[in-house]
């Protein structure tokens, strides 16, 4: 795969164009102090370009950034939102008691920018998708989070998603005493790694045990990429360290679970 998630030098300050699926970035900078602005395509289209020349446009707002050590590099890579995401199931979908299935959930990347080979630190993050925000769970234990476009498949039959998407595969067991009825899951995506594949980019396995609508969720994140593509090396470790063991309970119906 041609990949946008690399480093790009600037020769002289002049304005640059990027777009990463349906973020469209201008980047401005002497090495020392730096302008970004952005704006979205009103579809999702799969689109990447690269340090385009381009005028500053003029009726968008802008980021300035001074930053410590000056550079005429800077570097791309991806991150997870930064907030739980919610995922609508293409059907309603029942386990069975004992049984089990996987869901392919497709996160679209935060874009972080950096300045310099070296940095260990973004200077901004640019959401690559605008997504909507929803409410899950009840009043009292319920959160906001972003509401994903795309359905999850239990079958990965997508394969045109860009490179502004994430795949990230969750694992659900039903150890109940009856049926698990599903139709909107809530994936907590700051214990997910990113990884580069061959054919796309995955985030690790999600594992969780549903234990009845009254008790508790078992929940597990793999360390390792998942098995469904040859991984060619990690992009971005996830914003939090990997969380395993979480006892979680579910939040609202047999309709609704969160991992």
């Amino acid at each position: 795969m041609n990949s946008p998630w690399s480093e790009f030098q600037f020769d002289t300050p002049v304005c640059q164009r990027y777009q990463i699926g349906p973020l469209k970035m201008w980047i401005h900078g002497d090495g020392h102090e730096w302008m970004v602005s952005y704006t979205h395509s009103p579809d999702d289209r799969h689109i990447l370009e690269l340090g385009i020349k381009d005028e500053k446009p003029e009726d968008l707002q802008w980021t300035q950034i001074i930053v410590r050590n000056p550079d005429r590099v800077i570097r791309f890579f991806p991150v997870m939102p930064d907030r739980a995401v919610v995922v609508r199931l293409r059907n309603p979908t029942k386990i069975e008691k004992d049984g089990e299935c996987v869901l392919f959930v497709f996160i679209p990347v935060w874009v972080r920018i950096f300045v310099g080979r070296d940095s260990t630190e973004g200077i901004l993050d640019l959401p690559s998708v605008m997504l909507s925000n929803t409410w899950f769970g009840d009043t009292v234990s319920g959160e906001l989070c972003y509401s994903l476009k795309i359905p999850c498949e239990l079958a990965l039959t997508t394969t045109n998603l860009g490179l502004h998407r994430v795949i990230c595969p969750v694992r659900i067991r039903n150890r109940s005493d009856g049926d698990l009825l599903l139709q909107r899951i809530c994936v907590h995506v700051d214990h997910l790694s990113i990884y580069r594949g061959t054919k796309a980019n995955w985030a690790n396995e999600v594992n969780a045990e549903y234990q009845g609508e009254e008790q508790t969720c078992s929940i597990s994140y793999h360390e390792k990429p998942p098995e469904f593509d040859e991984i060619e090396g990690m992009l971005m470790p996830a914003r939090e360290q990997n969380s395993n063991g979480l006892m979680q309970r579910t939040i609202g119906n047999l309709k609704n679970i969160s991992f």
